[in-house]
């Protein structure tokens, strides 16, 4: 025996936008990397990720061409700076699955 639950009255929920479906393949892109890396050496070591995913990240190369330019808001700067953990910011390409990372560090600002 089954029974449908319909709640009354019916409550919105939210629905979820083009950026938090970008944002959940960019998580899916870098667990699918980090899964697969043939260096399987345990550490122990923890360290926390700003993904950020979409080819809106990926208009600025840097001088040198070795990269991406990323321009963000100065407090998230701050908190990944301050963070507990070394923050590592991953860029993620959605059309290739490429990702490009870098150690978040006092040396970005400027």
């Amino acid at each position: 025996m089954s029974a449908d639950f319909v709640p009354d009255p019916p409550v919105p929920l939210p629905i979820a936008s083009n950026e938090d479906q970008l944002g959940d393949q960019g998580v899916r892109t870098v667990d699918r990397i980090v899964s697969e890396d043939r260096d399987r050496r345990v550490t122990g070591r923890m360290v926390a990720a700003q993904i950020k995913c979409g080819k809106s990240w990926f208009v600025e190369p840097t001088s040198d061409g070795s990269g991406w330019t990323y321009r963000g808001e100065l407090r998230h700067l701050n908190y990944w700076l301050g963070h507990s953990l070394p923050v590592i910011l991953v860029l993620c390409d959605p059309d290739t699955g490429d990702c490009y990372f870098t150690h978040v560090a006092e040396r970005m600002v400027g």
